[in-house]
């Protein structure tokens, strides 16, 4: 309490207006760099990259001398500049990377706790004056021009989150590391958290060929057996020998092996019991035997040892959370409560980009959902989570606002609300005057909840917008800028080109992709580690090929600008959006073909219900753990539009995931518009309900239902009246199209790969109920109300369906 009331009042008495300090006038210094005698190398290095930034700024050059008085730009650390920084606010562990910015009379202060706070002071100076690097390498560097320079600065900072680190694999010739430092994102503290089971067996053969019964024996997926003594005490020498070995270390990993194979019999309980006691004992033997160092033992809450364990954790251990990978049902926040309650620190383990989920395509990876990162920074912050660190692949071209959004908002999260004004300062300083068309490049291609679903129209579109972004701006290294983005829109037509064709078509698709990639090298845009058994085409996996002695040029990279902008044509029809909550229709013609009678969801689902009087009463039969059964139970809830708190469910149920069918009634005291929550780990769950309940699933572009992927379904649809063209997104060339007769209006195993798909509407098919057969989850429907129901007298429509017309 006290650490925070000095700080509060340090703040308080730093409050005061800033006293402005010209820097530069008409390309001329006006201020030196002081540095004091006996700083560290680090430091002088900072100082350096300060005297040539300003120089590239201004025009003028900065001289750089040693001395004690406090003029000029003083840059240095606290101990040769006392009284400019507070108190640590949390352990010194924790506060390597405080700063201070301050203006006064005669002097700009740029001073940090340490040299790497000193680095963090010059970048944040630099960023406040105008310079921003948004992507790894020189192109994404912006320079402002401002001969005239002044600042009023007083301003302390110290991050949110203790530690940030994105996990990307080492690329040659893809400076990442400069990039990290010029946003803030050093290890200040490094949290180690990787698994370590194999490794410490490793280096001990010959402990475990004398205690054979401290490990678990089994091919791979080891674990080790905490609750023998033996172990515990290998485990603290071995710690030891590590931390004599790597004296600058401040944390060991106590992360168990991978997998499962944890003893089921063990006395401990739980596999978190189990991990939990290892880390707890080495974390308390360290603390006694260097009471210097207090190093801290990094795990995480992954997998079988992600639920909360039943025994206090150490308070020298810190457990990050992982956000996917969970099992016994437990969310993310959940976990995070969990733990601290048992008294552990916490952090983050996040999937930022993980290639075997995305493979590289825009709006698949989390980088990619803006909403997701700035609330959840916020978020798990706000629930004590102060260790951040993601896994990431170097696919910059879908991925990478997304990585430098969240290199600002982990400094400080409140920035949260911020977000857009962040993009636009993107777009504005990476685009200059072709900000507009890059702002759409972005935000109804790349992003999330971009509007156009991944097809040739999305090339196209994305090719337009670089076409025009090139018409508009001339200036030369934004155009470089933009031939970068043309290498990840090449590679996503290639993608297409390769999904759609068979035979040697796709073989030379293939070879042009992998050539891209060789060529490219070098560019941050694609991720060059692409494993052979996760292609981005399923079954094709990238030939071996070499690099061309040169990659293509901007000449090249324009060409296929404009070649794709005129062969890739929008989409054949104009999507239609209704609005308002999905209602009964009457009178629909069933169409005549089979009816799907279960279906088979994943995760989280909303599916619209409706009451036609109250109470009402839903019913349903349900089996989980169609595909997992350790992802936690299957749980329901029931939410009423007309409830006037309509955030709070008015039923509730828990299903365990054991492949057993059972029934379910959900009550409600509400008529009217209800929503189905479903949620069951990615486990997999088959639902059913009685014929003729009014239950449909979404089939929207922006939110549909989640199927499992072998499921094929024969779901109905309603064409309104006065439609002309059915339209919609298919992902996989898999089911058919059937009219109201039952007649095929069109069989998708004739289509290549992903893409849009229209069908002329004879006006005796309007207002009738249309089917798909056979087909897989990757449907949506865009020109009509985008709800499935198994079948007409089960259909729920917004109410604007009749009033809509959809034309080519």
């Amino acid at each position: 309490m006290l650490r925070w009331f000095s700080f509060f009042m340090f703040i308080c008495a730093a409050s005061a207006q800033a006293a402005e300090v010209a820097i530069a006038k008409d390309g001329q210094a006006r201020l030196e760099i002081t540095i004091a005698p006996g700083e560290p190398e680090a430091v002088k290095a900072a100082a350096a990259e300060l005297a040539a930034a300003l120089g590239r700024i201004t025009g003028g050059t900065f001289t750089i001398r040693e001395g004690t008085e406090s003029a000029g730009l003083v840059v240095g650390t606290g101990d040769h500049w006392p009284g400019q920084l507070p108190e640590p606010v949390t352990e010194a562990l924790f506060a390597r990377e405080d700063y201070r910015l301050q203006t006064t009379e005669q002097a700009i202060f740029v001073i940090g706790r340490t040299p790497m706070g000193v680095s963090n002071a010059v970048w944040d100076l630099l960023h406040r004056l105008g310079f921003r690097h948004f992507f790894p390498g020189e192109i994404w560097e912006v320079w402002p021009s401002r001969p005239n320079l002044a600042v009023a600065l007083d301003t302390f900072e110290h991050p949110a989150w203790y530690s940030r680190a994105f996990r990307f694999l080492p690329r040659e010739g893809v400076d990442v590391e400069t990039w990290a430092k010029r946003n803030r994102l050093q290890p200040g503290f490094q949290l180690r958290a990787q698994h370590m089971y194999e490794a410490l067996i490793k280096r001990n053969r010959a402990h475990f060929e004398r205690h054979p019964q401290d490990r678990i024996p089994a091919p791979k997926d080891v674990k080790l057996d905490p609750s023998s003594p033996t172990l515990l005490a290998l485990a603290v020498e071995d710690s030891l020998r590590l931390l004599r070995k790597h004296p600058d270390w401040e944390s060991l990993s106590m992360e168990p092996s991978d997998g499962g194979n944890w003893r089921a019999d063990s006395p401990l309980g739980t596999p978190s019991n189990q991990a939990v006691t290892l880390a707890n004992h080495v974390a308390a033997a360290l603390r006694e035997a260097l009471p210097e160092r207090r190093v801290k033992i990094g795990m995480l809450a992954y997998h079988l040892h992600s639920p909360p364990p039943t025994v206090p954790v150490d308070k020298d251990v810190i457990v990050r959370i992982a956000t996917a990978f969970l099992e016994g049902g437990y969310t993310a926040e959940a976990l995070l409560e969990g733990w601290r309650a048992q008294g552990a620190a916490t952090g983050i383990t996040e999937f930022m980009s993980i290639w075997s989920w995305s493979l590289g395509l825009p709006g698949n990876a989390r980088a990619a959902d803006i909403g997701y990162l700035a609330e959840s920074a916020a978020r798990f912050h706000t629930l004590g989570a102060r260790h951040w660190n993601a896994q990431a692949t170097g696919s910059w071209g879908p991925d990478g606002v997304g990585y430098y959004l969240m290199s600002r908002l982990l400094w400080f999260p409140a920035d949260a609300p911020r977000v857009p004004e962040l993009l636009e300062d993107f777009y504005q300083s990476a685009f200059g005057r072709a900000a507009e068309p890059m702002r759409r490049f972005y935000e109804a291609g790349i992003f999330k909840s971009r509007s156009a679903l991944f097809s040739e129209p999305l090339v196209g579109e994305l090719y337009r917008c670089l076409q025009e972004a090139w018409g508009r701006e001339e200036d030369a290294t934004v155009r470089a800028r933009l031939g970068e983005l043309a290498i990840y829109v090449r590679y996503l037509e290639l993608v297409l080109a390769a999904r759609g064709s068979t035979g040697s078509e796709r073989s030379e698709a293939m070879e042009a992709m992998a050539r891209l990639v060789a060529d490219h090298r070098e560019s941050p845009m694609l991720n060059m580690t692409l494993p052979p058994r996760r292609s981005p085409v399923p079954g094709a996996p990238l030939p071996e090929v070499e690099a061309a002695a040169r990659p293509s040029g901007l000449e090249e990279r324009l060409r296929w600008v404009e070649t794709g902008a005129q062969r890739y044509p929008a989409l054949p029809f104009t999507p239609v959006a209704f609005a308002g909550e999905a209602l009964p229709v009457e009178g629909g013609e069933d169409a005549a073909t089979e009816r799907t009678a279960e279906v088979e969801l994943i995760g989280a689902n909303r599916l619209a219900l409706h009451a036609a009087a109250a109470p009402a009463t839903f019913h349903f039969t349900v089996r989980g753990g169609l595909l997992y059964r350790t992802r936690g139970p299957v749980r329901l809830r029931l939410f009423a539009a007309a409830n006037p708190n309509v955030a709070e469910p008015v039923a509730e149920a828990e299903l365990a995931a054991d492949g057993v069918s059972r029934k379910v009634a959900l009550s409600s005291p509400y008529p009217g518009p209800h929503r189905l929550e479903l949620a069951d780990g990615s486990g997999g769950t088959a639902l059913s309900w009685p014929a003729g309940q009014r239950v449909a699933l979404p089939a929207a572009a922006e939110e549909a239902a989640t199927f499992t992927s072998r499921f094929r379904h024969s779901l109905r649809f309603y064409v309104p009246r006065e439609t002309e063209v059915v339209g919609g997104y298919s992902a996989r060339p898999v089911g058919r199209l059937l009219f109201p007769d039952g007649s095929v209006a069109l069989d998708f195993a004739t289509r290549k790969g992903p893409g849009y798909f229209s069908v002329a509407v004879p006006p005796e098919m309007a207002g009738r109920c249309w089917a798909f057969a056979d087909a897989d989850g990757g449907k949506r429907l865009l020109t009509v109300p985008p709800w499935f129901a198994r079948e007409a007298g089960e259909l729920l429509l917004p109410p604007d369906a009749e009033t809509k017309e959809a034309r080519p």
